[in-house]
């Protein structure tokens, strides 16, 4: 009896797990590119720091920490009407993933001797593991905290490097990629726990004829970068992105960097400000542009390498005059694009474009009803052996139900 009823539990499970891998690899989610979708009924504002001066909220930069909950620096402009003048680094956590409810946690504790500026940080990120946060000052350093420091900023002991940089991402737990410079512009490796005194840094990707763009890894360890703006006509232009294999930078570390500008084109959009890799391999592509007609200053693009496949998306669909700057983060656990503008100021609104933030998110469909039914015909021996009731009690009490409710849950024995 027992081995019977094992055996129908055997097959029972492998039809069920035949029907999860058809869904998983069929044709519903084979084209994650395809299924992206820009969700506004899910966007949100950050919160306004304070309402009596609204003009004073300045830019909002975020990330993901490890269990979900968003985690972001804000800024407060000291004096509104003082351009790239002195600001506040405030610490926002979320009080419980997806929440949209702010904590602030007090002042970001600064490098010795060092202030902050209006315009915030240029990056703030979460180590893969969830351990270690790293924070732009915009003026040349790089901050890694403790992300269990957070909770209680005076318990924080931030190791500050000073560090040329403009956008970063890490490779693991120790060691954090930044892209730099301008004609040329560069991608490094910082080992994070270096001496402050003398950081290791190792150059893979240099050469780039114009100034740096943001640099991402995808699962392979492929590196990308770009140039993130050509002010002449020399060299590659503002937007263009290439690939470096994992192989090649790694060997750099020792050789030398590699060549930008004469490695092949992967593509190009906007400014390469944000480049993200998800979990397919697709590249996310958003930032601005400057130097080319407003047109084609807006917008966020998902690239795929491996036909050329590029979708155009544009959240923010009031645009400004100087046109839409997107800033993106995904989020590792729900595979989520959450896009903002932390530069584009609208200060008779509480600075609300700053705050607001638009998601992007990968149509799940619903599973099909075939399906649904034949792992329930799967499982029907077994649930008549178990409950000893006829198959139309059981069909009539499981009706409209999905497997591992309690109307159909299968008792323990």
């Amino acid at each position: 009896m027992i081995l019977r009823s094992l055996a129908g539990l055997r097959g029972c499970a492998a039809a069920s797990l035949f029907c999860v891998s058809w869904l998983l690899s069929g044709p519903a989610s084979a084209d994650l590119l395809e299924r992206y979708e820009v969700r506004p009924e899910r966007s949100f504002q950050f919160p306004l720091l304070d309402p009596e001066q609204p003009a004073r909220q300045g830019p909002t930069v975020f990330d993901f920490l490890a269990d979900g909950r968003l985690v972001a620096i804000a800024t407060l402009d000291s004096d509104p009407g003082v351009p790239f003048g002195d600001g506040t680094p405030l610490v926002l956590i979320e009080t419980a993933p997806g929440s949209r409810v702010f904590s602030s946690r007090g002042q970001l504790p600064l490098a010795p001797s060092a202030g902050w500026k209006d315009y915030g940080p240029s990056f703030v990120r979460v180590s893969p593991g969830g351990g270690r946060l790293a924070v732009s000052d915009n003026q040349g350093r790089i901050g890694i905290f403790d992300t269990a420091e957070l909770e209680d900023l005076s318990t924080a002991a931030p190791r500050w490097y000073r560090q040329d940089h403009f956008a970063g991402a890490w490779l693991d737990e120790n060691q954090l990629a930044l892209s730099f410079g301008f004609a040329p512009a560069g991608v490094g490796i910082l080992d994070v726990t270096s001496p402050l005194e003398a950081p290791q840094f190792d150059p893979v990707v240099g050469g780039i004829a114009g100034a740096a763009a943001d640099v991402a890894l995808d699962a392979d360890g492929n590196l990308y970068t770009g140039n993130g703006y050509s002010s002449d006509f020399v060299g590659t232009r503002t937007g263009q992105v290439k690939r470096f294999a994992a192989a090649d930078w790694e060997a750099a570390r020792t050789n030398g960097p590699l060549d930008f500008e004469s490695a092949p084109l992967l593509t190009q959009y906007s400014s390469a400000g944000t480049l993200l890799a998800d979990m397919e391999g697709n590249l996310v592509i958003a930032g601005g542009r400057s130097d080319a007609p407003l047109a084609a200053s807006n917008g966020l693009a998902i690239f795929r390498p491996a036909d050329g496949a590029l979708r155009e998306f544009d959240p923010n669909d009031v645009n400004n005059a100087s046109g839409n700057f997107y800033v993106a983060v995904r989020n590792r656990l729900s595979g989520e694009i959450f896009v903002n503008e932390p530069f584009q100021l609208d200060t008779q609104n509480g600075n609300s474009d700053i705050r607001r933030v638009h998601v992007i998110s990968p149509h799940v469909p619903e599973p099909s009803s075939l399906l649904l039914a034949l792992a329930g015909l799967a499982c029907l021996p077994l649930a008549r052996r178990f409950l000893g009731r006829r198959p139309a009690r059981i069909s009539a009490g499981c009706r409209g139900e999905v497997s591992g409710t309690a109307a159909c849950r299968i008792p323990r024995w």
